[in-house]
């Protein structure tokens, strides 16, 4: 008994503590917590996801800066100016933020990369003005107890949440208590919202200047790096060798997504440098490797960037191409920065991240900006290119191109047209093109057309193109289908009119589909084995008609998932019944036999009783 009230008077007087020395970051944590509870049980979300959003700002801000007074030990009416100046601003971006139903994927890239650099900034506060090699291993053991103190509070939170929630579950299941879902909703947002920053905060190092010599390098820090890290890294870069060689040879174009592999390796080098950092000096083939890293990164670089050179000549630049750039030059300066530099200091990475966070966020330099640009330069290209755009002004196609197949418009400028106009509406809004029309943009109701309702009505109501949806925009396109390979067809004209006569019934057909005719259940289907698609009344079969002759008509023809009606239509005839099948969506495999299987279909289907 004695034992628990001693655990918990420490554990009370922990809390405290780390609510005196961190009031306004805990304060924080708390207000985010109940808000989270409040939205978890609000019909409308309302303002509270711009108070959440405020609030993760807010927290590593007021974290930062009780490491900004311990380090600078500032007076009392300074800490007090201080904090006020970030409440004050804290309280300017909540009130600039936009309604949360009108909010844009911009305002939430931002806010992420801000957030980014507020999270770093807790890494190096302490250090900015302190010099010398003492302070910057002192950083590094400082970070690295952040790193400890970050793993091992995740995997207490995850500890806590499967635990209580299975006691729960448990409860539930034995007792019958018809326990709310919203429980465990509300159980991880108090874990992540209260518990894990005090138990973050608990173990941040009191006085983080302090490099402590007697603390010596983790073994298994060690171990991880020499026989995991190091490994992995040199294979990738060898891989990435090999693979430049093999292009120069045969002088192939660089795969699109080779530059994000480059910068994804390249980080992963960099952090097994900075995590064998404090060894430089006394074992010597780390300094060496560490040399050979940086060497070996410049090149590849290059390689990024003329991978990254295609997809922009081709696509225009986007927010991901941005930023694969500006780490490109990132990792260049780096390299040349610890391959010339006598002191190799590390705090400059998290200090030249933090700053990149900030920089490219805003401003016509910022990656918001030079993207929204490129892509209405691009779009304006292609509109101009088919006569879509004229003086400064859309022309709407007189008749609207649905195949692709015109000579007034491609197939390929189709899609990309489509896609341009969605990414501007999802990223940035239709500002930027809205001089373009007569129309305005912003009072488009698109909710009457469906998902993607604004930029459908752009592309098919004010330019005359149809409109694709995300996954028929796909640029990708194969050959139909080698043995084994997965097929997956749809059609261009999907819920588009079309000619009825001449027959007595029509449904909308599914891979199983019943209907009543008459009163007398008849029921369209998918086969048994996948050949085809059968018809019954009742239990009597009118009809089995295979779909392979179908299908073997298609094979050997390049296209892309979007496949015109005409080649979607199949007509069947028995001396039961006759009809007509438009299929709009199709997917299956083929066999070892070389059989197509037909999983799953949708369509639209015609019938005719034969007397």
């Amino acid at each position: 008994m004695k034992l628990k009230q001693l655990s918990l008077q420490h554990i009370t007087v922990r809390i405290f503590q780390i609510v005196k020395r961190f009031p306004l970051a805990m304060l924080v944590c708390v207000i985010g917590t109940i808000t989270g509870i409040v939205a978890i049980h609000a019909d409308e979300p309302g303002i509270l996801p711009n108070i959440l959003l405020t609030l993760s700002l807010a927290a590593p801000i007021f974290v930062s800066t009780v490491l900004i007074l311990g380090a600078k030990k500032l007076s009392v009416p300074q800490q007090w100016v201080m904090n006020t100046a970030f409440l004050v601003l804290l309280g300017v971006y909540y009130v600039l933020l936009p309604d949360p139903s009108e909010a844009d994927t911009m305002l939430y890239m931002r806010h992420i990369m801000w957030a980014l650099g507020f999270v770093l900034l807790v890494t190096f506060i302490p250090f900015v003005s302190k010099k010398g090699k003492e302070s910057i291993l002192a950083f590094w053991q400082y970070n690295r107890a952040l790193l400890f103190a970050l793993v091992l509070t995740w995997i207490w939170v995850g500890a806590l949440q499967a635990g209580i929630s299975i006691a729960l579950m448990s409860i539930d299941f034995l007792f019958e208590l018809n326990i709310d879902g919203e429980r465990y909703a509300e159980l991880w947002v108090v874990l992540v919202g209260t518990f894990a920053p005090l138990f973050f905060l608990n173990r941040l190092p009191k006085k983080p200047q302090q490099h402590d010599t007697a603390l010596a390098y983790p073994k298994e820090v060690r171990l991880f790096s020499q026989f995991v890290l190091v490994p992995l890294v040199s294979v990738y870069f060898l891989i990435l060798y090999a693979y430049t060689i093999r292009i120069l040879m045969l002088s192939e174009w660089p795969e699109g997504q080779l530059a994000y592999m480059i910068l994804g390796f390249s980080f992963l080098g960099v952090l097994t440098y900075l995590a064998l950092y404090p060894l430089r000096s006394t074992v010597n083939w780390i300094k060496i490797a560490g040399t050979v890293l940086f060497a070996a990164m410049i090149p590849q670089v290059g390689m990024l960037f003329w991978a990254l050179w295609f997809r922009i000549s081709q696509y225009g630049i986007t927010e991901n191409r941005y930023f694969v750039f500006i780490f490109g030059c990132w990792l260049v300066a780096m390299s040349v920065y610890f391959l010339v530099s006598k002191w190799k200091d590390i705090r400059i990475i998290p200090v030249t991240i933090f700053l990149i966070a900030f920089l490219t966020s805003f401003g016509p330099w910022g990656a918001f900006s030079v993207s929204e640009r490129s892509q209405i330069h691009r779009l304006e290209g292609l509109l101009v290119e088919n006569g879509i755009l004229v003086d400064g002004t859309i022309q709407k196609l007189s008749t609207p191109q649905v195949t692709g197949d015109s000579e007034q418009i491609s197939k390929e400028d189709q899609k990309e047209i489509n896609a341009t106009v969605r990414y501007l509406y999802q990223v940035h809004g239709l500002d930027g093109i809205q001089a373009w029309f007569s129309e305005d943009l912003d009072q488009i109701d698109g909710d009457k057309r469906g998902y993607q309702g604004v930029p459908r009505v752009v592309v098919e109501e004010l330019m005359g193109i149809q409109y694709l949806d995300p996954w028929e925009s796909s640029r990708y396109e194969q050959v139909l289908v080698e043995e084994g390979d997965t097929f997956f067809l749809l059609s261009d004209d999907r819920g588009g009119a079309f000619d009825v006569s001449g027959y007595d019934v029509f449904v909308e057909s599914y891979t199983w589909q019943v209907f009543m005719i008459d009163e007398v259940e008849y029921r369209a289907a998918v086969s048994e084995d996948g050949m085809g698609f059968e018809i019954f009344r009742e239990e009597t079969l009118l009809i089995n008609h295979s779909l392979q002759e179908f299908m073997g008509s298609l094979e050997g023809v390049e296209y892309t998932r979007s496949v015109s009606p005409s080649e979607m239509s199949v007509m069947f005839e028995n001396d039961l019944v006759r009809g007509l099948l438009y299929i709009e969506h199709l997917r299956g495999e083929r066999d070892e036999e070389g059989n197509y299987v037909i999983e799953e279909m949708t369509g639209r289907l015609l019938i005719s009783f034969v007397e």
